[in-house]
């Protein structure tokens, strides 16, 4: 006998053959439990004998061990079955497949009674493959995926290197969620989106669970709670004895912005779990867009850890006071963001969208373990006038062998974060004003840029005024401009959609920049009055580099972000103002910025250094006239001039980097 027939026979010998026998009575209904090697194994591609099996009306599909991965394609599940994976087996992904970009391992989409066993058993995927060519790029490519399903159960896997979530618990058919789902003794690792990513479940129990090592690409969570709809459910939703640990993003993230007042209420338990150095170890976001945005339910925190995280230990983004009620219960908070000292343990903040003041959430009997000498509790107000408010409960310090108990009532957050004594504005009314018909020169002067950098969502108001012919025609026309795109840091690679909005409102979108450097536009205008260039450059900033009419910065409602600027911008108060302010706060972490403002007249009223929360409360005769002021900002004595953020308050909220380009505003006609 030759070497090479040898080989083939010992391979032969190895697995088992087919058993026609076998499979006839389970398609008979006489056999209810199936080995999947009974439809034969092929080491290279598993595919066809397990979906054979899975197809065949099993109630219990049995895998055995073959000593060898079973090399499969996409697998999907069957109602009333139990898929029980032996100790030892290794359900592996075959490699150059999975190309769609919702291709995942096993898939059950409007089942029923789904059982996957397998203590000892793993799932594997290959996630740095479909991370790159010739994958397109996708986070949808999950370990388990499960959607629209009633009665499921887990237990025991490993699940790991998925290229989406390692359990993904979505929906197929609208208004229909999954019910009755229990996840036990299961371990997610090192997947490529989430360990776990709950959209819509009901009845859900996760217990003694391990996610951990998360990271790819957003949000890069332990376990994700984000209804992608309004109509979709978080009810009766409880974690017990589990571990979230080492995830490039949160522990426990609750990403709830799409539900609404009218939403089912959630209900959410988190019980004696724990998150190990994760970016925060709890973090919460909601709609916070109005009362309407304002979601209903409750989501309890009972006896958890937060230990290690890169920032904050809880993260309260948005939440605004009505709705949602948050608790927490005799949690402890430990050595949180250690290497950040401006990051405290507990963090609230707002966006630039909120409107509504946060609050809502009751700590009681919750510790902190902190060696850092900072506020148990910090507020980051990027929406400008929004206050913290509605907390109760206590939160206890431990330091250095020190234990200081902190009331969470009014009094402690009003002298925690002054600024909250804040006089408010309304909005300033920018329909009361009416701007001017002007004649550019034919030479812009250098001062017709805007050349402060905007991060994040950036306007400038351009003035679109058309000016008068000889003869009484009216000449439009077109706004010429270059916006200028960099990013910061080591940030990916920066983009930006741009658009502009007519005085009448209609939106018209222009070219996307991308990548770093100069882009030029041209639009038409047909009517008087403003037009707003509205950019999106992420965590990148942009700035107008040239403009053939005056242009500044614009910011309706929230504070202008800008980043490094030091020197003079103006801004015009308007006939008939008395009182108006300007408030200026730091961009936290050692971020401040120095501030004086200097009146018409070129006197200096108001002066500040290392400013990271602070109001300029400016007032004026009522007999004066429009005027234009000047705000000179500049490096702080202490820290350091990045991020930072100004709101002009009373007044057109217009900053422009010389006086001649401020578009002409007058009062309009009595």
């Amino acid at each position: 006998m030759n070497i090479v027939l040898a080989t083939i026979l010992v391979c032969a010998a190895a697995y088992p053959a087919s058993n026609p026998e076998a499979i006839a009575r389970v398609h008979a209904g006489e056999q209810k439990t199936a080995y999947a090697s009974w439809w034969g194994f092929d080491p290279n591609d598993a595919t066809a004998a397990l979906q054979a099996a899975l197809d065949s009306g099993a109630t219990k599909v049995i895998v055995a061990d073959m000593k060898t991965p079973w090399v499969v394609r996409p697998i999907r599940l069957a109602d009333d079955q139990e898929l029980v994976l032996e100790p030892g087996v290794v359900l592996l992904a075959k490699r150059d497949e999975f190309r769609d970009s919702d291709d995942s391992l096993l898939s059950a989409s409007g089942r029923k009674n789904v059982r996957i066993t397998g203590p000892g058993a793993t799932l594997r995927m290959w996630r740095e493959d479909y991370d790159r060519p010739p994958y397109q790029k996708a986070e949808w490519r999950h370990g388990i995926n499960i959607r629209s399903c009633t009665g499921v159960r887990i237990t025991g896997l490993t699940i790991a290197e998925s290229g989406g979530d390692g359990i993904y618990l979505g929906v197929s058919q609208k208004g229909v969620t999954n019910t009755d789902v229990e996840i036990r003794d299961v371990v997610c690792d090192r997947n490529y989106r989430q360990g776990i990513s709950v959209i819509s479940a009901k009845n859900l129990l996760i217990v003694n669970t391990i996610l951990r090592a998360t990271s790819g690409t957003a949000p890069m969570a332990g376990i994700d709670f984000e209804p992608n709809h309004s109509d979709e459910v978080l009810v009766n939703c409880v974690m017990r004895d589990c571990l979230v640990e080492g995830n490039a993003g949160d522990g426990f993230l609750f990403a709830l912005h799409n539900l609404a007042y009218d939403s089912i209420p959630i209900s959410v338990r988190i019980e004696n779990c724990r998150s190990v150095g994760d970016r925060n170890g709890f973090r919460l976001n909601t709609g916070n867009g109005g009362p309407r945005t304002c979601m209903p339910g409750s989501i309890d925190v009972i006896d958890c850890r937060f230990e290690g995280s890169e920032q904050a230990g809880l993260a309260i983004s948005n939440k605004p006071v009505e709705g949602c009620r948050v608790r927490f219960e005799r949690c402890r908070i430990v050595n949180a963001a250690q290497n950040q000292p401006k990051v405290a343990p507990i963090q609230f903040s707002t966006s630039t969208e909120s409107t509504l003041n946060l609050g809502g959430v009751e700590f009681a009997e919750v510790t902190i373990t902190d060696s850092q000498d900072r506020r148990p509790v910090g507020y980051g107000d990027r929406a400008g006038g929004l206050k913290l408010t509605g907390l109760s409960g206590t939160l206890t310090v431990e330091r250095q062998g020190q234990r200081t108990s902190y009331p969470l009532d009014q009094k402690t957050l009003d002298a925690w974060f002054p600024f909250q004594a804040f006089k408010q504005f309304p909005p300033f009314d920018m329909s009361t004003l009416r701007w001017e018909s002007m004649r550019p020169p034919s030479v812009p002067p250098a001062g017709w840029s805007c050349p402060v950098r905007q991060r994040g969502p950036s306007e400038f108001l351009v003035s679109g005024a058309s000016r008068p012919r000889n003869g009484g025609e009216q000449d439009h026309d077109a706004i010429a401009f270059t916006l200028g795109l960099k990013r910061v840091g080591k940030s990916v690679t920066p983009e930006s959609p741009v658009a502009v909005v007519t005085p009448a409102g209609e939106r018209h979108s222009l070219p996307k920049m991308s990548g770093e450097g100069e882009k030029s536009y041209t639009f038409q205008t047909e009517q008087p009055g403003p037009y707003r260039i509205v950019c999106e450059p992420g965590n990148s900033t942009v700035q107008v580099v040239s403009c053939n009419r005056p242009v500044g910065l614009y910011a309706e409602r929230a504070p202008l972000h800008l980043l490094g600027a030091a020197g003079d911008v103006y801004f015009c108060v308007p006939a008939g103002v008395t009182e108006f302010a300007i408030r200026v706060s730091g961009g936290g972490e050692g971020e401040s910025v120095k501030a004086a403002v200097y009146d018409a007249a070129g006197e200096k009223v108001a002066e500040q250094d290392n400013i990271d929360g602070h109001q300029f409360l400016l007032r004026r005769p009522p007999t004066a006239g429009a005027e234009i002021w000047r705000l000179q900002l500049g490096k702080p004595s202490q820290g350091v001039i990045e991020d930072y953020y100004v709101q002009l308050q009373g007044i057109p909220p217009l900053l422009a980097t010389q006086p001649n380009a401020l578009p002409q505003i007058a009062a309009p006609p009595r």
